[in-house]
């Protein structure tokens, strides 16, 4: 099927201003400088020219050039037949050959401004922007209210940095068609560039007359009054943005604001007390608008029931509005309602799979709802559409790890390591905390050189990390090897953390293993006064006791240790040898 060559019909409209007519009887068309040319010739150079443009037309540049080459050489001279022939270069991607047949073409005619466009637009393809200015410039002289070569100088100047003569080639653009909107937000932009304030609010001064339905410039200019201390200027504006969209609660909180540091509280409560009508043809977009913009306020506290009977309405009217439902997930977690909070997440996924921080909040709801297995499947979920979500990763760790999958948390806390490193999502403390962790989970697994490893890298990053601490000392202590360096480490974590019961069973479990008896009995009498003893902690105050010839003191707490975890059976092992 033929499809249409995107610049055949610029040709077509080119060649008939040369007097060319594409018609099977039309007059010859390409009318040489001379009357006595051969009339054959001729012809063979119009069928020439025709089958080149068909070429083009099905996207058959090689054909195309062949064509017109030969046509050329039977009727030289024709500006037409060389800006086809650029075409056709150019078509091929040899802009190189374009340029120089479109140069040809332009200097043979240089009346005509098509040529000019032609060798200007190639520049622009072959990144030689100052060729390409001084390409227009010459266009401009003939034709000095040539709009589109106006925006076309402006453009290049403002890719260029050249700031300065993009805003003339603007100026220039205005006094020829008149001030237009799109051409003064470009002006304002350059004008935020230059710091140039005065000029900028003359614009925008300029776009407020031009567009009085668009609320934009009158919000953009209220904030340069503002920032000249021109409150009252700024207020006025304000207003009018309101009047534009009622709805609009960041205008409205700003006012409530800006009248309030005036001293007039009596137009500020007023103004506040808009957000909570509801217009009744307000649309659900411009109320969840209206709901977010309160969400994210510093007095949210105090607009939560405006936020709930926002979000109820739009509900209401579209149960499954993805925005509501995230906002509603979102005040529900804020209030402990967590697994509410999952819930609602978890609808507005369905809805919407496609913003990771949706897929975190979701998970972390049903984490903080106790229902660890949930939140690690929700993050999984979430990292088939993120794969590299570093967040995701760390919280199906955690999850996994508070649901007892030791080896799954491993996995994926690993990953977020990785992630986190490569991508710089880390802190020192955040890195240390995870190694923590892992360090955990490889000495769970029975792997004690990888967790001190883990430990030491995780010192490396926050040498404060108390858990790191700790559980490199209990690390050491339990191969009862570099004790002195493991008791440095488990007093540091003591003096971090004093009331931990795990770091001061710690460092009594070091004093033990370095012969330390009445040591390891007060620091691990410590940590069972706490109130938060293990059953760990227990057998090893059973065993220090024991250690010290208290049988009776050392079964004691032997028992209590079996009875918090009856599945412990070095507990129940001691108790059976103590008989």
């Amino acid at each position: 099927m033929y499809r249409w060559h995107p610049k055949v019909g610029l040709l077509f409209a080119r060649l008939c201003v040369v007097g060319i007519v594409m018609s099977t009887v039309a007059s010859p068309l390409l009318a040489t400088a001379q009357e006595t040319s051969d009339a054959r010739v001729e012809a063979r150079a119009q069928q020439l020219f025709i089958r080149g443009l068909t070429m083009l037309q099905i996207d058959e540049p090689d054909a195309a050039i062949a064509s017109f080459a030969e046509a050329i050489k039977l009727a030289p001279g024709q500006a037409a037949l060389l800006s086809a022939l650029a075409e056709a270069h150019e078509a091929q991607g040899d802009l190189e050959t374009a340029q120089f047949y479109a140069l040809q073409a332009r200097d043979m005619t240089p009346a005509n401004p098509a040529y000019h466009r032609q060798v200007a637009a190639l520049y622009r393809q072959l990144r030689q922007p100052q060729q390409a200015l001084a390409a227009y410039e010459r266009l401009l002289a003939q034709t000095p209210d040539d709009t589109a070569a106006l925006r076309d100088i402006a453009a290049l100047h403002t890719a260029l940095g050249s700031y300065h003569e993009a805003l003339e080639a603007y100026e220039r653009l205005n006094a020829v068609q008149g001030p237009q909107a799109g051409v003064l937000y470009q002006m304002v932009q350059l004008h935020q560039e230059l710091g140039q304030r005065r000029p900028l609010m003359e614009r925008l001064e300029t776009l407020t007359q031009l567009e009085p339905e668009d609320p934009e410039p009158r919000r953009l200019l209220a904030q340069y009054r503002l920032e000249a201390g021109q409150t009252q200027q700024a207020i006025a504006l304000l207003e009018e943005v309101r009047a534009l969209n009622p709805s609009d609660a960041d205008v409205v909180l700003t006012l409530s604001e800006l009248y309030a540091a005036e001293g007039d509280m009596e137009e500020s409560e007023a103004v506040l007390a808009s957000l909570h009508d509801i217009p009744e043809n307000a649309s659900v977009e411009m109320l969840a608008d209206r709901a977010a913009t309160l969400l994210s306020s510093t007095q949210q506290a105090e607009e939560t029931d405006t936020i709930e009977a926002l979000l109820s309405t739009i509900l209401s009217r579209e149960p499954t509005h993805y925005r509501a439902l995230v906002m509603r997930g979102q005040l529900r977690f804020e209030r402990g309602a967590y697994a509410e909070a999952a819930r609602l997440l978890s609808r507005a996924l369905d809805e919407n799979p496609r913003e990771v921080e949706v897929w975190f909040q979701a998970a972390l709801a049903h984490l903080e709802a106790g229902t660890p297995e949930e939140a690690a499947a929700t993050a999984e979920e979430g990292l088939v559409l993120f794969p590299g979500a570093f967040i995701l990763h760390r919280l199906a760790g955690y999850s996994h790890l508070e649901a007892g999958q030791t080896l799954r948390a491993l996995d994926h806390l690993t990953d977020a390591l990785d992630r986190g490193d490569r991508t710089g999502a880390l802190s020192g403390r955040e890195r240390s905390a995870l190694l923590a962790t892992i360090g955990g989970l490889e000495a769970q697994q029975g792997d004690t050189t990888a967790a001190e490893a883990a430990y030491a890298e995780a010192l490396d990053a926050d040498p404060s990390n108390a858990t790191a601490l700790n559980n490199y000392a209990y690390s050491l202590a339990e191969r009862e090897a570099r004790l002195d360096e493991g008791l440095a480490m488990a007093e540091q974590a003591v003096e971090i953390a004093p009331r931990q019961a795990a770091f001061l069973d710690t460092l009594g479990w070091v004093h033990y293993k370095l012969g330390n008896l009445y040591d390891a009995r007060t620091w691990i009498e410590r940590a069972v006064a706490t109130g938060e003893a293990s059953a760990a902690v227990h057998e090893h105050l059973g065993d220090v006791l024991q250690a010290l010839d208290l049988p009776e003191q050392a079964r004691t707490h032997w028992q209590q240790a079996l009875e918090q975890d009856p599945d412990r059976e070095s507990a129940r092992e001691r108790l059976r040898s103590s008989e």
